[in-house]
């Protein structure tokens, strides 16, 4: 049983801040009072900055990344996250702007679209299309490039609370999607945008070079360009364990 000292205790608390604040005086404020403007140039950097030690390199052979601009003339940017925008922000967020957000499309094509070709297709609408029509077409895009960087991951609301999942495969067809690119020859980058870990040791063992960035946030598209061109080293590291299967435990997770 519960004591009611300590019950009165954590009410008191609760109370003293309230009076410290005066909000039994002026228990309501003027919302509109204060313009406050969140998307300031030192928010938005440190929003970048975040995003930049987030992300987790997991594989790079062949020295495919990073990707040199003054080499490479040509980039296909395939996949259903190239521009997510409200996906990107991941589950947290509720009053989200997505009109604010970057994505790697509209990064890629800023910070180097006067240097590189850029090409671009998301084949998919979302992350659990099954439709495989524009595979084709995703295919003889690929070919053109000189490098291919393949966008996939979890919608938002896939994860979170509430949202556990029985498999922790990429959803949709887009393994198939990454399948298709990998017999093609071409160098293979695949990102991966997701609120956890997934099951992906086929999709890596698929590609030259994987990049984990999870759900990134406003900033996003410029942090995971800066990497995937060398501005940037990755450094995040991998807080929690990436299974080859849901079956496989224990699992390790860092408090």
């Amino acid at each position: 049983n519960l004591d009611v000292a300590k019950i009165d205790e954590a009410v008191r608390r609760i109370l003293r801040i309230k009076v410290r604040l005066g909000l039994f005086e002026n228990p309501y404020v003027d919302t509109t009072a204060v313009k406050r403007n969140t998307y300031t140039e030192e928010s938005l950097a440190k929003a970048q900055k975040a995003a930049e030690e987030s992300i987790i390199l997991l594989k790079n052979e062949n020295k495919v990344l990073p990707i040199d601009e003054n080499k490479v003339k040509t980039v296909a940017l395939i996949g259903p996250f190239i521009d997510a925008k409200r996906d990107q922000l991941g589950t947290w967020i509720f009053d989200g702007e997505a009109e604010h957000t970057q994505t790697p499309l509209e990064a890629i094509k800023t910070q180097f679209g006067d240097k590189v070709k850029i090409l671009s297709e998301p084949v998919l609408e979302f992350s659990r299309d099954r439709r495989t029509d524009k595979f084709a077409k995703a295919v003889a895009l690929a070919r053109r490039a000189d490098v291919v960087v393949v966008f996939v991951g979890e919608e938002a609301i896939l994860s979170g609370e509430a949202h556990c999942l029985a498999e922790i495969d990429l959803v949709g067809a887009q393994s198939q999607l990454i399948a298709e690119l990998a017999k093609i020859g071409k160098p293979l980058v695949t990102v991966v945008m997701a609120g956890r870990p997934l099951t992906i040791e086929k999709e890596i063992a698929q590609s030259d070079a994987v990049l984990f960035a999870f759900h990134p946030g406003t900033m996003g598209g410029p942090a995971i360009s800066n990497i995937l061109f060398g501005k940037v080293n990755p450094s995040g590291k991998t807080p929690v364990t990436f299974v080859k299967s849901v079956g496989q435990i224990p699992t390790y997770y860092s408090k």
